[in-house]
């Protein structure tokens, strides 16, 4: 391999943009985070349509990558089932290209894992909050459902009930 192949060139290329689509998401996550707990939920409305595009655009990408690798994988030789690791293709490539491949996949493992603590906080958050709006919606619909039910026709204890007709006693039913 005298000629550096043209699908190292296109997978370095897809690893570094993958890793700036990472960090992008990344930030876009960690201001989402700061919308959900500052309450700002307006905010955090229009944020969740830039993740949204943003993992779309990841997903295309890494789609791309996968490709590139295998077809890699396929012009250095090695087999395709199970796909290999980055290590295995790198240990195939002469030793400049070997570190750099290698470097670039260290550089998009260490956003990926920065993009993956974000979200996981902000999912621990957002379950958090849905607990916490789940109890208040119950206190709120027991609630209403104490006002609008009518009163007992009478209270224990003989006591004069209120908001009825006609108040009535409890010892009167006893005789």
């Amino acid at each position: 391999m005298n000629d550096r192949p043209h699908c190292l060139n296109v997978l370095l290329a897809c690893m570094d943009r993958l890793r700036e689509k990472h960090l992008v998401w990344a930030r876009l996550a960690r201001s989402h985070h700061d919308d959900m707990v500052s309450g700002r939920f307006s905010d955090m409305e229009r944020g969740v349509a830039e993740l949204e595009n943003q993992l779309l655009d990841i997903g295309d990408e890494e789609e791309l990558r996968l490709r590139t690798t295998l077809e890699l994988a396929d012009t250095c030789g090695l087999a395709d089932d199970p796909p290999p690791r980055l290590t295995e293709i790198a240990a195939q490539l002469p030793a400049e290209w070997s570190a750099e491949l290698v470097s670039v996949g260290q550089k998009l493992r260490e956003a990926v894992a920065v993009a993956e603590e974000i979200g996981r906080r902000s999912a621990e958050i957002a379950r958090i909050g849905l607990v916490v709006s789940q109890g208040a919606i119950k206190m709120a619909q027991d609630k209403a459902v104490k006002a609008s039910r009518q009163p007992a026709a009478y209270a224990r204890g003989g006591q004069r009930t209120t908001g009825t007709a006609v108040p009535v006693y409890q010892r009167v039913w006893k005789a």
